[in-house]
Protein backbone atom coordinates (compact mmCIF):
# COMPACT_ATOMS: atom_id res chain seq x y z
CA UNK A 1 0.00 0.00 0.00
CA UNK A 2 1.24 3.49 -0.90
CA UNK A 3 1.85 5.56 2.24
CA UNK A 4 -0.51 8.50 2.66
CA UNK A 5 1.34 11.78 3.28
CA UNK A 6 -0.36 14.64 5.10
CA UNK A 7 1.19 18.12 5.08
CA UNK A 8 0.49 20.67 7.78
CA UNK A 9 2.27 23.77 9.08
CA UNK A 10 1.88 22.61 12.69
CA UNK A 11 2.06 19.01 13.83
CA UNK A 12 0.08 18.53 17.06
CA UNK A 13 -0.81 15.55 19.22
CA UNK A 14 -4.49 16.04 18.45
CA UNK A 15 -3.84 16.00 14.70
CA UNK A 16 -1.60 12.93 14.87
CA UNK A 17 -4.23 11.10 16.91
CA UNK A 18 -7.14 11.77 14.59
CA UNK A 19 -5.28 11.26 11.30
CA UNK A 20 -4.09 7.86 12.53
CA UNK A 21 -7.65 6.92 13.52
CA UNK A 22 -9.17 7.92 10.18
CA UNK A 23 -6.44 6.75 7.82
CA UNK A 24 -4.27 4.30 9.72
CA UNK A 25 -1.20 4.55 11.90
CA UNK A 26 1.17 4.40 8.92
CA UNK A 27 0.14 7.82 7.59
CA UNK A 28 3.12 10.18 7.45
CA UNK A 29 2.48 13.70 8.76
CA UNK A 30 5.05 16.30 7.77
CA UNK A 31 5.57 20.04 8.10
CA UNK A 32 7.99 20.03 5.17
CA UNK A 33 6.62 21.14 1.80
CA UNK A 34 6.78 17.97 -0.21
CA UNK A 35 4.64 15.80 -2.41
CA UNK A 36 1.57 15.31 -0.21
CA UNK A 37 -1.81 13.67 -0.67
CA UNK A 38 -3.57 15.73 2.01
CA UNK A 39 -2.90 19.42 2.53
CA UNK A 40 -4.09 20.49 6.02
CA UNK A 41 -3.59 24.22 5.70
CA UNK A 42 -5.53 27.48 5.50
CA UNK A 43 -4.27 28.04 1.98
CA UNK A 44 -4.85 25.52 -0.77
CA UNK A 45 -1.84 25.30 -3.10
CA UNK A 46 -2.70 26.04 -6.72
CA UNK A 47 0.04 23.86 -8.13
CA UNK A 48 -0.75 20.63 -6.25
CA UNK A 49 -3.53 18.15 -6.91
CA UNK A 50 -4.33 17.21 -3.31
CA UNK A 51 -7.18 16.74 -0.87
CA UNK A 52 -7.37 20.10 0.83
CA UNK A 53 -8.69 20.36 4.38
CA UNK A 54 -8.87 23.81 5.93
CA UNK A 55 -8.18 23.78 9.71
CA UNK A 56 -10.92 25.01 12.01
CA UNK A 57 -8.47 25.54 14.89
CA UNK A 58 -9.51 22.86 17.38
CA UNK A 59 -6.51 20.64 16.69
CA UNK A 60 -4.01 23.46 17.17
CA UNK A 61 -5.49 24.39 20.56
CA UNK A 62 -4.52 22.75 23.84
CA UNK A 63 -7.33 24.01 26.04
CA UNK A 64 -10.96 22.90 26.40
CA UNK A 65 -13.49 25.56 25.44
CA UNK A 66 -17.04 25.71 24.05
CA UNK A 67 -17.09 25.49 20.25
CA UNK A 68 -19.40 27.27 17.85
CA UNK A 69 -21.22 24.47 16.05
CA UNK A 70 -23.89 24.59 13.39
CA UNK A 71 -25.04 21.37 11.79
CA UNK A 72 -25.66 21.13 8.05
CA UNK A 73 -28.20 18.36 7.48
CA UNK A 74 -28.86 18.49 3.73
CA UNK A 75 -27.33 15.04 3.24
CA UNK A 76 -24.82 13.63 5.71
CA UNK A 77 -24.61 15.85 8.81
CA UNK A 78 -21.42 17.93 9.05
CA UNK A 79 -20.11 20.79 11.19
CA UNK A 80 -17.03 23.03 11.30
CA UNK A 81 -17.97 23.95 7.72
CA UNK A 82 -15.46 25.81 5.52
CA UNK A 83 -14.03 25.84 2.00
CA UNK A 84 -12.36 22.42 2.32
CA UNK A 85 -12.78 19.91 -0.49
CA UNK A 86 -15.18 17.95 1.72
CA UNK A 87 -16.94 21.12 2.87
CA UNK A 88 -15.72 20.95 6.48
CA UNK A 89 -12.73 20.26 8.69
CA UNK A 90 -13.21 16.51 8.93
CA UNK A 91 -10.22 16.14 11.27
CA UNK A 92 -11.51 18.66 13.84
CA UNK A 93 -15.11 17.42 13.64
CA UNK A 94 -13.99 13.82 14.11
CA UNK A 95 -11.79 14.80 17.05
CA UNK A 96 -14.68 16.65 18.69
CA UNK A 97 -16.92 13.58 18.55
CA UNK A 98 -14.35 10.87 19.19
CA UNK A 99 -12.69 12.56 22.16
CA UNK A 100 -16.16 13.21 23.65
CA UNK A 101 -15.16 16.87 23.87
CA UNK A 102 -18.70 17.90 24.78
CA UNK A 103 -18.59 15.72 27.90
CA UNK A 104 -15.84 17.94 29.34
CA UNK A 105 -18.05 21.02 29.05
CA UNK A 106 -20.82 21.96 31.54
CA UNK A 107 -23.82 19.64 31.15
CA UNK A 108 -26.99 18.38 32.80
CA UNK A 109 -26.67 15.00 34.53
CA UNK A 110 -29.39 12.37 34.28
CA UNK A 111 -31.07 10.70 37.26
CA UNK A 112 -28.10 8.35 37.68
CA UNK A 113 -25.52 11.14 37.68
CA UNK A 114 -24.35 10.33 34.15
CA UNK A 115 -23.84 12.48 31.09
CA UNK A 116 -27.39 12.61 29.74
CA UNK A 117 -27.87 11.57 26.11
CA UNK A 118 -30.09 14.62 25.63
CA UNK A 119 -27.01 16.87 26.05
CA UNK A 120 -25.24 15.35 23.08
CA UNK A 121 -24.83 16.91 19.67
CA UNK A 122 -25.77 13.56 18.13
CA UNK A 123 -29.10 13.33 19.95
CA UNK A 124 -30.03 16.96 19.40
CA UNK A 125 -29.31 16.72 15.68
CA UNK A 126 -30.71 13.24 15.01
CA UNK A 127 -27.52 11.41 14.13
CA UNK A 128 -27.14 9.29 17.27
CA UNK A 129 -28.20 6.22 15.28
CA UNK A 130 -25.47 6.85 12.68
CA UNK A 131 -21.76 5.90 12.88
CA UNK A 132 -21.16 9.40 11.53
CA UNK A 133 -17.36 9.36 11.81
CA UNK A 134 -17.24 6.10 9.85
CA UNK A 135 -19.40 7.64 7.12
CA UNK A 136 -17.03 10.62 6.97
CA UNK A 137 -14.02 8.29 6.93
CA UNK A 138 -15.31 6.49 3.84
CA UNK A 139 -15.97 9.83 2.09
CA UNK A 140 -12.40 10.95 2.84
CA UNK A 141 -10.86 7.69 1.68
CA UNK A 142 -12.96 7.72 -1.50
CA UNK A 143 -11.83 11.31 -2.18
CA UNK A 144 -8.16 10.40 -1.71
CA UNK A 145 -8.51 7.33 -3.95
CA UNK A 146 -10.26 9.35 -6.68
CA UNK A 147 -7.23 11.68 -6.92
CA UNK A 148 -4.58 9.05 -6.20
CA UNK A 149 -5.81 5.70 -7.61
CA UNK A 150 -2.60 4.03 -6.46
CA UNK A 151 -3.72 4.53 -2.84
CA UNK A 152 -5.96 1.61 -1.94
CA UNK A 153 -7.41 1.44 1.55
CA UNK A 154 -8.13 -1.86 3.32
CA UNK A 155 -11.44 -3.54 2.57
CA UNK A 156 -14.22 -2.59 4.97
CA UNK A 157 -14.81 -5.32 7.53
CA UNK A 158 -17.77 -5.73 9.87
CA UNK A 159 -17.68 -7.89 12.96
CA UNK A 160 -20.35 -8.88 15.47
CA UNK A 161 -19.19 -9.10 19.10
CA UNK A 162 -21.91 -10.19 21.55
CA UNK A 163 -21.23 -9.20 25.15
CA UNK A 164 -23.18 -10.06 28.28
CA UNK A 165 -23.72 -8.20 31.54
CA UNK A 166 -24.57 -10.79 34.17
CA UNK A 167 -26.13 -8.30 36.60
CA UNK A 168 -28.12 -11.03 38.36
CA UNK A 169 -26.74 -14.48 37.59
CA UNK A 170 -29.77 -16.33 38.96
CA UNK A 171 -33.28 -15.24 39.79
CA UNK A 172 -33.59 -17.37 42.94
CA UNK A 173 -30.54 -19.59 43.34
CA UNK A 174 -27.60 -18.30 45.32
CA UNK A 175 -29.68 -15.72 47.14
CA UNK A 176 -30.02 -15.72 50.91
CA UNK A 177 -33.03 -17.15 52.73
CA UNK A 178 -34.18 -13.64 53.60
CA UNK A 179 -33.86 -12.35 50.02
CA UNK A 180 -35.97 -15.24 48.76
CA UNK A 181 -38.56 -14.80 51.51
CA UNK A 182 -38.74 -11.07 50.80
CA UNK A 183 -39.02 -11.65 47.06
CA UNK A 184 -41.70 -14.29 47.56
CA UNK A 185 -43.78 -12.01 49.76
CA UNK A 186 -43.47 -9.20 47.21
CA UNK A 187 -44.69 -11.56 44.47
CA UNK A 188 -47.63 -12.58 46.65
CA UNK A 189 -48.60 -8.97 47.32
CA UNK A 190 -48.40 -8.24 43.57
CA UNK A 191 -50.37 -11.44 42.85
CA UNK A 192 -47.52 -12.87 40.76
CA UNK A 193 -48.50 -16.41 41.63
CA UNK A 194 -46.59 -17.97 38.74
CA UNK A 195 -43.37 -16.46 40.05
CA UNK A 196 -44.16 -17.71 43.56
CA UNK A 197 -44.57 -21.25 42.17
CA UNK A 198 -41.43 -20.89 40.08
CA UNK A 199 -39.38 -19.72 43.07
CA UNK A 200 -40.50 -22.68 45.17
CA UNK A 201 -39.87 -25.16 42.36
CA UNK A 202 -36.38 -23.81 41.72
CA UNK A 203 -35.41 -23.75 45.39
CA UNK A 204 -36.60 -27.35 45.77
CA UNK A 205 -34.70 -28.23 42.56
CA UNK A 206 -37.80 -29.26 40.64
CA UNK A 207 -37.10 -26.84 37.77
CA UNK A 208 -34.27 -24.73 36.39
CA UNK A 209 -33.75 -21.16 37.55
CA UNK A 210 -35.35 -18.87 34.91
CA UNK A 211 -32.20 -16.72 34.65
CA UNK A 212 -30.01 -19.80 34.09
CA UNK A 213 -29.82 -19.33 30.33
CA UNK A 214 -26.13 -20.14 29.98
CA UNK A 215 -26.49 -23.45 28.11
CA UNK A 216 -28.70 -21.67 25.57
CA UNK A 217 -26.21 -18.79 25.25
CA UNK A 218 -23.23 -21.12 24.87
CA UNK A 219 -25.03 -23.15 22.20
CA UNK A 220 -25.93 -20.04 20.21
CA UNK A 221 -22.41 -18.64 20.46
CA UNK A 222 -20.98 -21.87 19.06
CA UNK A 223 -23.34 -21.59 16.08
CA UNK A 224 -22.32 -17.94 15.63
CA UNK A 225 -18.64 -18.87 15.70
CA UNK A 226 -18.18 -15.59 17.54
CA UNK A 227 -16.01 -14.39 20.39
CA UNK A 228 -18.12 -13.15 23.29
CA UNK A 229 -17.25 -11.34 26.51
CA UNK A 230 -19.02 -11.75 29.86
CA UNK A 231 -18.96 -9.02 32.52
CA UNK A 232 -19.66 -9.99 36.14
CA UNK A 233 -20.48 -7.66 39.06
CA UNK A 234 -18.57 -8.56 42.22
CA UNK A 235 -20.14 -6.17 44.75
CA UNK A 236 -19.55 -7.56 48.24
CA UNK A 237 -22.63 -5.86 49.62
CA UNK A 238 -26.20 -5.89 48.30
CA UNK A 239 -27.43 -2.31 48.29
CA UNK A 240 -29.14 0.16 45.97
CA UNK A 241 -28.41 -0.71 42.36
CA UNK A 242 -26.07 -3.57 43.31
CA UNK A 243 -28.33 -6.63 43.35
CA UNK A 244 -25.94 -9.33 42.24
CA UNK A 245 -25.39 -12.64 43.98
CA UNK A 246 -22.63 -12.25 46.57
CA UNK A 247 -19.23 -13.19 45.12
CA UNK A 248 -18.46 -15.56 48.01
CA UNK A 249 -21.27 -17.88 46.84
CA UNK A 250 -19.92 -21.07 45.28
CA UNK A 251 -22.69 -21.13 42.66
CA UNK A 252 -21.51 -17.78 41.25
CA UNK A 253 -17.82 -18.62 41.42
CA UNK A 254 -18.41 -21.92 39.61
CA UNK A 255 -20.37 -20.12 36.89
CA UNK A 256 -17.61 -17.54 36.40
CA UNK A 257 -14.93 -20.23 36.17
CA UNK A 258 -16.99 -22.28 33.73
CA UNK A 259 -17.58 -19.33 31.41
CA UNK A 260 -13.98 -18.13 31.70
CA UNK A 261 -12.79 -21.53 30.47
CA UNK A 262 -14.26 -20.65 27.06
CA UNK A 263 -14.81 -16.88 26.90
CA UNK A 264 -13.05 -13.78 28.27
CA UNK A 265 -14.44 -12.43 31.54
CA UNK A 266 -14.38 -8.77 32.49
CA UNK A 267 -15.24 -6.56 35.46
CA UNK A 268 -18.66 -5.01 35.90
CA UNK A 269 -17.76 -2.56 38.69
CA UNK A 270 -20.49 -2.09 41.26
CA UNK A 271 -22.40 1.14 41.69
CA UNK A 272 -20.79 1.55 45.09
CA UNK A 273 -17.28 1.21 43.64
CA UNK A 274 -17.98 4.26 41.50
CA UNK A 275 -17.69 6.33 44.68
CA UNK A 276 -14.94 4.31 46.35
CA UNK A 277 -11.71 3.45 44.52
CA UNK A 278 -10.71 0.98 47.24
CA UNK A 279 -13.93 -0.93 46.60
CA UNK A 280 -13.08 -1.07 42.89
CA UNK A 281 -9.64 -2.45 43.74
CA UNK A 282 -11.19 -5.07 46.03
CA UNK A 283 -13.66 -6.20 43.35
CA UNK A 284 -10.95 -6.45 40.70
CA UNK A 285 -8.68 -8.48 42.97
CA UNK A 286 -11.55 -10.74 44.06
CA UNK A 287 -12.56 -11.50 40.46
CA UNK A 288 -8.91 -12.14 39.59
CA UNK A 289 -8.70 -14.60 42.49
CA UNK A 290 -11.73 -16.49 41.15
CA UNK A 291 -10.39 -16.93 37.62
CA UNK A 292 -6.72 -16.94 38.68
CA UNK A 293 -5.63 -14.49 36.01
CA UNK A 294 -5.40 -10.70 35.58
CA UNK A 295 -8.50 -8.73 34.59
CA UNK A 296 -7.95 -6.32 31.70
CA UNK A 297 -11.53 -5.63 30.51
CA UNK A 298 -14.24 -3.57 32.19
CA UNK A 299 -17.70 -2.18 31.63
CA UNK A 300 -19.35 0.17 34.11
CA UNK A 301 -22.52 -1.03 35.82
CA UNK A 302 -25.43 1.13 34.57
CA UNK A 303 -22.83 2.69 32.22
CA UNK A 304 -22.05 4.96 35.16
CA UNK A 305 -19.04 7.04 34.21
CA UNK A 306 -17.93 10.62 33.92
CA UNK A 307 -14.98 11.81 31.86
CA UNK A 308 -12.12 12.11 32.43
CA UNK A 309 -12.12 10.79 36.00
CA UNK A 310 -13.41 7.28 35.36
CA UNK A 311 -11.09 6.52 32.47
CA UNK A 312 -8.13 7.97 34.36
CA UNK A 313 -8.98 5.62 37.21
CA UNK A 314 -9.21 2.61 34.91
CA UNK A 315 -5.73 3.34 33.56
CA UNK A 316 -4.37 3.76 37.08
CA UNK A 317 -5.81 0.36 38.04
CA UNK A 318 -4.38 -1.40 34.97
CA UNK A 319 -7.57 -1.87 32.97
CA UNK A 320 -6.58 -2.01 29.31
CA UNK A 321 -9.96 -2.22 27.54
CA UNK A 322 -13.23 -0.48 28.36
CA UNK A 323 -16.62 -1.43 26.91
CA UNK A 324 -18.73 1.38 28.45
CA UNK A 325 -18.77 3.81 25.51
CA UNK A 326 -22.48 4.01 24.85
CA UNK A 327 -25.53 5.29 26.68
CA UNK A 328 -27.43 3.50 29.42
CA UNK A 329 -30.68 5.18 28.39
CA UNK A 330 -30.74 5.01 24.59
CA UNK A 331 -29.12 2.95 21.87
CA UNK A 332 -26.83 4.54 19.32
CA UNK A 333 -23.24 5.61 18.72
CA UNK A 334 -22.09 7.73 21.67
CA UNK A 335 -18.71 8.43 20.06
CA UNK A 336 -20.19 8.33 16.52
CA UNK A 337 -18.12 5.31 15.52
CA UNK A 338 -18.30 1.52 15.53
CA UNK A 339 -14.50 1.18 15.51
CA UNK A 340 -12.39 0.71 18.65
CA UNK A 341 -10.10 3.61 19.52
CA UNK A 342 -7.61 4.72 22.14
CA UNK A 343 -8.97 7.25 24.60
CA UNK A 344 -7.61 10.78 24.26
CA UNK A 345 -7.39 12.54 27.63
CA UNK A 346 -8.26 16.17 26.89
CA UNK A 347 -7.18 17.36 30.34
CA UNK A 348 -3.63 16.16 29.64
CA UNK A 349 -3.83 16.57 25.87
CA UNK A 350 -2.41 13.11 25.32
CA UNK A 351 -3.21 9.74 23.78
CA UNK A 352 -3.65 7.06 26.44
CA UNK A 353 -3.16 3.26 26.35
CA UNK A 354 -6.82 2.66 27.28
CA UNK A 355 -8.60 1.08 24.32
CA UNK A 356 -12.30 1.88 23.99
CA UNK A 357 -14.75 -0.57 22.42
CA UNK A 358 -18.02 1.31 21.79
CA UNK A 359 -21.37 -0.48 21.89
CA UNK A 360 -24.48 0.69 20.04
CA UNK A 361 -27.14 -1.76 21.22
CA UNK A 362 -28.35 -2.88 24.65
CA UNK A 363 -31.46 -5.00 25.16
CA UNK A 364 -32.39 -3.12 28.35
CA UNK A 365 -32.35 0.22 26.49
CA UNK A 366 -34.78 -1.09 23.88
CA UNK A 367 -37.09 -2.55 26.51
CA UNK A 368 -37.00 -0.24 29.53
CA UNK A 369 -35.99 3.13 28.06
CA UNK A 370 -37.16 3.19 24.43
CA UNK A 371 -40.23 1.01 25.16
CA UNK A 372 -39.76 -0.94 21.95
CA UNK A 373 -41.79 -4.01 21.15
CA UNK A 374 -39.83 -7.18 20.42
CA UNK A 375 -40.29 -6.68 16.68
CA UNK A 376 -39.10 -3.05 16.93
CA UNK A 377 -36.04 -4.18 18.87
CA UNK A 378 -35.24 -6.77 16.20
CA UNK A 379 -35.55 -4.16 13.46
CA UNK A 380 -33.29 -1.79 15.42
CA UNK A 381 -30.71 -4.56 15.73
CA UNK A 382 -30.86 -5.24 11.99
CA UNK A 383 -30.49 -1.55 11.13
CA UNK A 384 -27.30 -1.20 13.19
CA UNK A 385 -25.83 -4.30 11.58
CA UNK A 386 -26.71 -3.00 8.11
CA UNK A 387 -24.89 0.28 8.80
CA UNK A 388 -21.82 -1.45 10.18
CA UNK A 389 -21.67 -3.81 7.21
CA UNK A 390 -21.63 -0.74 4.96
CA UNK A 391 -19.09 1.38 6.85
CA UNK A 392 -17.17 -1.17 8.90
CA UNK A 393 -16.39 -1.64 12.57
CA UNK A 394 -17.87 -3.77 15.33
CA UNK A 395 -21.49 -4.30 16.25
CA UNK A 396 -21.04 -4.74 19.99
CA UNK A 397 -24.30 -5.67 21.66
CA UNK A 398 -25.02 -5.84 25.38
CA UNK A 399 -27.33 -8.66 26.42
CA UNK A 400 -28.49 -9.74 29.85
CA UNK A 401 -29.05 -13.38 30.73
CA UNK A 402 -32.55 -12.65 32.04
CA UNK A 403 -33.65 -11.30 28.63
CA UNK A 404 -33.11 -14.82 27.29
CA UNK A 405 -35.34 -16.40 29.92
CA UNK A 406 -38.86 -17.67 29.27
CA UNK A 407 -40.14 -15.56 32.14
CA UNK A 408 -42.71 -12.82 31.61
CA UNK A 409 -42.15 -10.19 30.19
CA UNK A 410 -39.05 -11.40 28.32
CA UNK A 411 -40.44 -14.26 26.20
CA UNK A 412 -41.00 -12.22 23.02
CA UNK A 413 -37.67 -10.41 23.42
CA UNK A 414 -35.92 -13.75 23.78
CA UNK A 415 -37.40 -14.79 20.45
CA UNK A 416 -36.28 -11.53 18.82
CA UNK A 417 -32.70 -11.99 20.04
CA UNK A 418 -32.64 -15.62 18.90
CA UNK A 419 -34.00 -14.58 15.51
CA UNK A 420 -31.20 -12.04 15.05
CA UNK A 421 -28.62 -14.63 16.04
CA UNK A 422 -30.17 -17.06 13.56
CA UNK A 423 -29.81 -14.48 10.79
CA UNK A 424 -26.19 -13.91 11.80
CA UNK A 425 -25.58 -17.68 11.74
CA UNK A 426 -27.01 -17.89 8.22
CA UNK A 427 -24.70 -15.05 7.14
CA UNK A 428 -21.72 -16.87 8.67
CA UNK A 429 -22.68 -20.10 6.89
CA UNK A 430 -23.07 -18.28 3.55
CA UNK A 431 -19.63 -16.69 3.97
CA UNK A 432 -18.14 -20.11 4.70
CA UNK A 433 -19.66 -21.51 1.50
CA UNK A 434 -18.24 -18.60 -0.54
CA UNK A 435 -14.80 -19.10 0.98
Amino acid sequence: MVQVICYTEKITTRLQYIVAFLLGKDVHITDQLTEAHIFYSNNKPDHLDVVWIQPQGLLEAEDIAPQEIQITKDTTPIFFQNESDLGFDIFAATFYLLSRYEEYLPFQKDEYGRYAVENSLAFQNNFLELPLIDIWRKALQDKIHSIFPQIIFPKIEAKYIPTFDIDVAYSYQGKSFFRNIGGGLKDLLNKNLNQVKSRISVLFRREQDPFDTYILIEGELKKLNSTAIFFFPIARKIQGYDKNILPKKAILQNLIRKINATYPVGMHPSWHSGDDKNEFIWEKQYLESIIEQPISKSRQHYIRMLLPEKYQQLIELHIQEDFSMGYGSRNGFRASTAYPFYWFDLTKNEITPLKIFPFCFMDANSFYEQHFSASEMLEEFRNYWSLIQKFGGNLISIMHNNFLSEQVPFVEYRQAILQFWKEMQQKENNNSIKD
